[in-house]
């Protein structure tokens, strides 16, 4: 199995149910009335902890790298 193309995305949901994180990344730009959704993840609330903690530890470590922390703009 061979990894899909890198995609640009700046829009985020989550959804989830008892079993079940929906994770879906799309992109929005100005004058769009809905986000184009472009990659759907479903996993474990299990996993979904994990990708949290990854991306926390990812951010913790560019910060200390990259000072001050940069801000999302909209």
């Amino acid at each position: 199995m061979s990894a899909p193309d890198p995609f640009f995305t700046n829009h985020f949901s989550i959804g989830y149910n008892d079993e079940e994180f929906l994770l879906q990344f799309g992109r929005m730009y100005e004058g769009q009335v809905a986000p184009a959704v472009v990659f759907t993840a479903i996993t474990t609330p299990g996993y979904a902890r994990r990708l949290r903690d990854l991306l926390s530890e990812s951010l913790d470590r560019f910060d200390l790298d990259h000072s001050p922390p940069g801000t999302v703009t909209q």
